[in-house]
């Protein structure tokens, strides 16, 4: 009857010894796998950095951006600053409607369901790198 719970003792010992093996191992492959989307990051915006500093200068000016001038920008193209509304218009006095009458206005799009994600890989699939 002693060597039972010197077995069960030597079995649980073993089994904890072999958990924490596992647990090492997988916080070996989360670092690896950490530094590795670390590094592939700092390359993409290494490799990119021109056109994000377009975007950043424009949005310092402008402090909005749309998706289609966004993508102008990306890919290199000229894009004015945005006009701002004037005092006026700000104040509510502006003689022109600031939005489209109602025979003009476009109907609303029924919402979407696709995830954020979803949408930021739709629009990478979009812009194009400028060509060198």
């Amino acid at each position: 009857m002693a060597k039972c719970p010197v077995f069960v003792f030597a079995f649980f010992k073993r089994l904890a010894d072999v958990l924490l093996e596992q647990a090492a191992e997988i916080d070996e492959e989360i670092h690896r796998l950490i530094q590795e989307a670390n590094t592939r990051c700092r390359k993409m915006l290494e490799d990119n950095r021109e056109q994000l500093t377009r975007v950043a200068e424009y949005l310092l000016r402008n402090e909005t951006i749309d998706g289609d001038t966004f993508r102008k920008l990306y890919n290199g193209e000229d894009v004015p600053n945005r006009v701002a509304p004037s005092e006026e218009e700000l104040k509510g006095e502006a003689k022109a409607p600031l939005t489209k009458p109602a025979d003009e206005a476009q109907p609303e799009q029924p919402a979407s369901h696709t995830t954020s994600e979803e949408r930021i890989v739709e629009q990478k699939d979009e812009v194009q790198p400028p060509e060198a």
